[in-house]
């Protein structure tokens, strides 16, 4: 997910088999988004909620350089 989006919300998902070995491929990648949520100016605030998340490869879920991910 790069800067500039409007909203994410990712819940429910089932993530299988999911990524690869090397590094910055990752399924879901919140990258240098700086503050996603109300303080950010994201009315709702993005989330990420209720995931499952199994038989991964690598990271699954990956944030930096982004505050107030729920």
């Amino acid at each position: 997910v790069e800067r500039g989006f409007r909203s994410v919300h990712v819940e429910g998902v089932e993530f299988k088999h999911m990524g690869q070995q090397s590094m910055g491929h990752y399924p879901v990648h919140f990258h240098m988004n700086g503050d996603v949520d109300e303080m950010g100016g994201y009315d709702p605030p993005t989330y990420v909620k209720d995931l499952s998340i199994h038989h991964t490869f690598s990271r699954c879920v990956t944030v930096h350089g982004t505050n107030g991910l729920l």
